[in-house]
């Protein structure tokens, strides 16, 4: 297992705002279907919010879930990733 926290996401709001926002760090056992998690965690909180910033934290802490197990188990519910996101 290695300590997952190389990836980030740079997020521009219609030039309003630039922000860099760092992967959840996570001891990791698989990445297989990180992204495609974040990519749906994003637009379903994009789709809430209209707010890109927090539609791309909430996503990459939902992805964090993922690269903890193996195969889908990891995918969170959204109480889940709020939970962690306000620790």
């Amino acid at each position: 297992m290695r300590l997952l926290k190389r990836h980030s996401v740079s997020v521009s709001n219609r030039g309003k705002r630039h922000e860099h926002i760092p992967a959840f760090e996570r001891e990791e056992v698989d990445a297989t279907g990180a992204g495609d998690v974040f990519g749906a965690a994003f637009l379903l909180r994009y789709y809430e919010t209209k707010d890109a910033v927090e539609s791309a934290i909430f996503a990459s802490c939902a992805a964090s879930f993922v690269v903890e197990t193996v195969g889908v188990e990891g995918v969170p519910y959204k109480e889940e990733v709020m939970e962690r996101m306000n620790k």
